[in-house]
């Protein structure tokens, strides 16, 4: 879909208009029920030292827009999100990043149903980041798909289990599968799989040592079906992880491995050593096999005055390490810091990367076999939001 670098301008201007910007949105009802509106505003600096459009003194570039809205009464409970982007050139896409119900059935169970996140490893991130970990890219973080989860809470124990029949589609962009916020398997690059009849199992258990220390220790388990539309036949994919999360004083540490396999049924021709993923109109190899490790240290520093909430400092560490003979890792290091000032959150990023598709020249097959080029490259990052 052609469009003009104004559209994000455009964008800005409308969302300023209906006061989205100037103002926070009031709490309207629903049947009764509070609805909050909710949206962001985001803008990127970028330095790519890779990157002649991103390189000398870099480049400011729009990043995000989205609306939305969240429901929340004694039993019932909603939450929606679609988001736009605009990328360097006039392309853009469009998309649901979450669409879903719940109810609570008592105080600490509930479920919910739609496209809503899945339950896999450290939530609700593995990471501090704008970038978020490796585990974002291979589809094992902040993860949505469209099925129905039911979550119990019981004492130091939490249970989460989830069905997910489908992804959550694809929607407005150039690429044939990949207009979507998610890293699923797509249809693109030639190759023609789907995951289906996900199941998912996490549960943790939370120590509690003081009023604000605390460690969970979690495992987590992932099975699908992996459908290719050109043999009728269906592969598999399964995934597990092991996590620590803690919170100590104002000091917080994430750890997570993961280990994850596909099982695919291509056509003569095609290799069974990548998977085609895709997200935000963009498709990808990755390596069928692999294991991820995450390594996260932070420290929130409340402030609480002049316009500044907090501020949290942090590095994030992770590593990919491909089942396939002669694939190269990948590898990002991410030291920032994000800064909380009343509506607007700020990323001040610097990324180091190797076979990483967005801290590196390698986008389509860092992931798999690794690029030309297998030397780390950086990447700096400020990222302004506004959100409502």
């Amino acid at each position: 879909m052609a469009m003009n670098r104004e559209m994000p301008a455009r964008l800005t201007a409308v969302m300023l208009t209906a006061g989205c910007v100037a103002a926070p949105p009031a709490e309207a009802s629903l049947g009764g029920l509070p609805l909050r509106p909710s949206g962001m505003i985001r803008y990127n600096y970028i330095y790519k030292d890779w990157s002649k459009t991103f390189r000398g003194n870099g480049k400011l570039d729009f990043d995000t827009g989205a609306v939305g809205a969240s429901l929340a009464g004694k039993r019932w409970i909603a939450s929606l999100q679609y988001r736009f982007y605009f990328y360097e050139g006039g392309q853009s896409t469009q998309f649901l990043k979450e669409a879903w119900v719940g109810y609570r059935i008592t105080g600490n169970r509930q479920v919910q149903a739609g496209l809503n996140k899945v339950p896999f490893g450290v939530l609700p991130y593995a990471s501090n980041n704008w970038f978020f970990s490796l585990l974002y890219y291979v589809g094992l973080e902040d993860t949505y798909r469209l099925g129905v989860k039911y979550i119990s809470n019981s004492g130091p124990w939490d249970f989460r289990f989830g069905f997910y029949p489908r992804d959550g589609g694809s929607y407005v962009g150039n690429s044939e599968d990949s207009a979507r916020y998610s890293y699923n398997v797509v249809e693109g690059l030639g190759v023609h799989n789907k995951q289906r009849n996900q199941i998912n199992g996490r549960i943790t258990y939370t120590w509690r040592q003081g009023p604000s220390m605390s460690t969970e220790l979690g495992v987590s388990l992932q099975w699908a079906q992996v459908a290719n539309f050109d043999t009728g036949k269906s592969g598999d994919q399964y995934a597990a992880a092991v996590h620590l999360k803690g919170t100590y004083g104002h000091w917080g540490i994430k750890l997570e491995t993961a280990r994850y396999r596909y099982h695919l049924k291509n056509p003569p021709g095609q290799s069974e050593n990548v998977v085609i993923r895709g997200a935000y109109d963009y498709p990808y190899r990755t390596a069928a096999a692999g294991t991820l490790y995450v390594a996260s240290l932070s420290y929130n520093l409340p402030v609480g005055r002049a316009y500044i909430d907090n501020i949290t400092f942090y590095n994030d560490y992770s590593r990919l390490e491909k089942g396939p003979a002669g694939f190269s890792p990948s590898e990002e290091n991410v030291v920032g810091a994000s800064i909380s000032a009343g509506h607007f959150l700020i990323y001040l990023d610097f990324g180091y990367g190797r076979n990483q598709p967005f801290l590196s020249p390698a986008f389509i097959d860092g992931l798999a076999a690794g690029g030309l080029d297998n030397s780390w490259h950086r990447r700096y990052n400020m990222n302004v939001g506004y959100y409502f």
